[in-house]
């Protein structure tokens, strides 16, 4: 049973409403279906899936140089 026909939100409003109603429930659950998703990943991971996910805590390499207006012919390129 869809959220608007256990309010009554059809019978209240317009068809419109009740139906932008249960989009927007249908987003929200959505969105704490995949958080929680993501909880249970995390847990059965041990911990290693934050940092994969996460593009801040990625290792970096040595930065060598870098290329500038200046030095680009001397790079190489």
């Amino acid at each position: 049973m869809r959220a608007s026909q256990l309010l009554h939100l059809s019978s209240q409003f317009n068809d419109v409403i009740a139906l932008d109603f249960d989009l927007a429930c249908t987003a929200r659950l959505k969105i704490e279906d995949d958080e929680a998703e993501m909880r249970r990943l995390e847990v059965a991971s041990g911990g290693l899936l934050s940092p994969a996910t996460n593009a801040q805590q990625l290792p970096t390499g040595n930065v060598i140089g870098e290329v500038t207006q200046a030095n680009f012919r001397d790079q190489g390129f």
